[in-house]
Formats: C-alpha cells, sequence, structure tokens
C-alpha cells in the first residue's frame, strides 16, 4: 500500500487536491507535525519518505515564515 507525505501552509487546499488526484482511494490523512518555517517542514518531510519509505512533494513552494503541517496518507496509485 502506498503512501505519501507532504507539507502545506492550507490543510483544505492541500487536501482537496490530493483527493482529487487519488478519488477512489486515498484514506487515514492525518496531520504529522507543525512547524514555524518551510526549511523544517521540509527537513521533516524528507526524514519521514525515507524512514517510511514513501513519496514526498520536493520543493515545495510558499513563504518561509507560516504554520507549515506535515502531512500523511494512504492511497493505491489510482
Amino acid at each position: 500500500m502506498p503512501g505519501a507525505v507532504g507539507i502545506t501552509t492550507d490543510l483544505i487546499r492541500g487536501r482537496k487536491h490530493w483527493e482529487r488526484t487519488y478519488p477512489a482511494s486515498l484514506r487515514n490523512w492525518r496531520v504529522v507535525e507543525m512547524f514555524h518555517t518551510r526549511s523544517e517542514a521540509q527537513a521533516y518531510e524528507r526524514q519521514l519518505s525515507r524512514a517510511w519509505g514513501c513519496d514526498s512533494q520536493a520543493n515545495a513552494s510558499g513563504p518561509e515564515s507560516a504554520v507549515w503541517f506535515v502531512y500523511y496518507f494512504d492511497h493505491d496509485n489510482r
């Protein structure tokens, strides 16, 4: 079962994006951690991706100083 980890400043918009990408199989969406800089969130995203063996979205764009959420979800590649 594939999984993915990512970061966003807008949880609603981020989840809606992935619900459109995996409309039949997105499940177990959860926020893993929160950070106050994009750099910290991206470093944690990479760490989780390696540790959990899942996909990640590299190079998120947005302000450096903001509330950044690291999230995880499972999907079936469809």
